[in-house]
């Protein structure tokens, strides 16, 4: 898992510009997940109530967790600018905080 991660962070950090909207198919519950950041705070909207939400930074440590309560949520997480990895049920998201 720590070489997953690992491959994930240095892919995103060469990667440069600023993700306001993706959006990946949730294989096991055929729904789609769409994640966005815009002036820190996150946007969720597709996740199954009761979805677990992860935030790390580049060295892996989490910096937010918690879960969705509706279909469409909003998190205010007041980060630093840099690159995280979101992580929603089964979907990977990278962000940049600028």
């Amino acid at each position: 898992m720590k070489h997953i991660l690992a491959t994930i962070l240095m892919s995103m950090s060469l990667c440069l510009g600023n993700v306001m909207a993706q959006e990946q198919t949730d294989q096991t519950k055929s729904l789609t997940v769409s994640v966005s950041m815009a002036d820190n705070i996150l946007y969720v909207t597709g996740a199954p109530i009761g979805s677990e939400i992860v935030i790390m930074n580049m060295l892996g440590e989490r910096v937010y967790q918690g879960s969705t309560k509706n279909e469409k949520e909003s998190f205010d997480l007041n980060l630093r600018n840099g690159f995280y990895i979101v992580k929603v049920g089964n979907v990977l998201k990278r962000i940049i905080i600028k």
